[in-house]
């Protein structure tokens, strides 16, 4: 599973997940897409559930721009609207244990 912002969804830009779904793909793996355009880690950590649903064995975790953004944002109110965050910083806290592998 892919979890995390723009970058993940490919939308936006390259899409990273579609062609690590091509590689798995070979080997009778599925690489499930949860990236959303324009994404917070406050945002992330509210559906973070949708990803441990679906049991993957490896998650990959993408986040992190659109805060650096939200952060530096010249506009911060209007940014704050758009991508709906509570404040000007984000704390990411989570008792999910993450274990890394190489398949």
């Amino acid at each position: 599973a892919c979890f995390g912002d723009s970058i993940t969804q490919g939308n936006v830009s390259y899409n990273w997940v579609d062609a690590l779904s091509l590689e798995l793909k070979l080997q009778n793996k599925e690489v499930k897409n949860f990236g959303v355009n324009g994404e917070l880690a406050y945002n992330a950590l509210k559906r973070v559930n949708q990803v441990i649903d679906c049991q993957p064995d490896i998650i990959t975790i993408l986040l992190g721009t659109n805060d650096v953004n939200a952060l530096t944002a010249v506009d911060k109110t209007s940014y704050i609207k758009v991508y709906g965050t509570s404040g000007t910083s984000t704390t990411f806290t989570s008792s999910v244990s993450v274990t890394a592998g190489i398949v």
